[in-house]
């Protein structure tokens, strides 16, 4: 007993079992879409074939799609806590509740934040925002597809606060390295003549240039030229001080 040559279904494990002298069990597994057909001959030399047709496979393509996340921030800038920033993460397929989260890379201060599960394919979450800073959610779907999305810039003005937020996606060169930024953000007006560096700065240095974006914001860029660690301080017209150390850097 063989698959016969006209078969056009995917077969394999194709096994048969003798039973008694006078019968023989087959199991088959058909693996693609198409036609079976069996060949068998007996001991005299006689032959019978016999077709099964029309299996179809519909192989089922695995989720490759990453779930999206909306915001809607109507508040930025606010004297109190900032309540009225939502989000609606959906799929494709299907996602939990419990996969969406405030990611690690959030710098604004988040004291609440939950998320209820209003479909199979849809997560919709609201938050309490207490502290300035960015906002960044993670979500992961059932199939394990992961996406983020950010939404920047929360100002809680009625605290006090002077920060600097560094960017230095390159630590390490064979060369001087430009791809150092920084921003400076404040409650207060500050200069760019207000941004320096710290005493203690072992990097070497060239070109500290900064953009007043607004009264109470900076965006900075600097060259590191020589290995060390690079010593930023700010002053706004209030007085107040603030640091940031980027150590590390090494150029070759």
């Amino acid at each position: 007993v063989v698959v016969h040559s006209n078969t056009t279904a995917g077969v394999s494990n194709f096994n048969c079992v003798q039973t008694s002298s006078k019968r023989v069990d087959c199991a088959v597994r058909i693996s693609s879409s198409g036609d079976l057909k069996l060949k068998a001959m007996d001991l005299a030399g006689n032959i019978i074939s016999k077709s099964e047709n029309g299996y179809i496979i519909d192989l089922v393509e695995a989720d490759a799609q990453r779930p999206l996340i909306w915001f809607n921030s109507p508040t930025k800038v606010s004297s109190y806590p900032i309540t009225d920033t939502t989000v609606v993460v959906q799929d494709n397929e299907s996602i939990l509740a419990s996969d969406v989260l405030v990611h690690s890379d959030t710098t604004a201060g988040i004291s609440y934040f939950s998320c209820n599960q209003t479909h199979l394919k849809r997560v919709d979450c609201k938050m309490k925002i207490d502290q300035s800073g960015d906002l960044k959610i993670r979500a992961v779907d059932a199939a394990g597809n992961v996406t983020h999305n950010s939404k920047k810039d929360y100002l809680i003005d009625n605290e006090d606060f002077l920060w600097i937020k560094v960017n230095a996606p390159t630590k390490t060169s064979s060369s001087p390295i430009t791809d150092t930024t920084f921003t400076v953000r404040s409650d207060e007006p500050i200069l760019a003549s207000g941004v320096k560096l710290r005493w203690g700065n072992t990097a070497g240095v060239s070109n500290l240039i900064c953009v007043q974006t607004s009264a109470m914001r900076l965006d900075c860029r600097i060259t590191i030229t020589s290995s060390g660690d690079l010593k930023l301080t700010a002053v706004n017209q209030a007085g107040r001080a603030t640091h940031k150390n980027v150590d590390g850097y090494i150029i070759k």
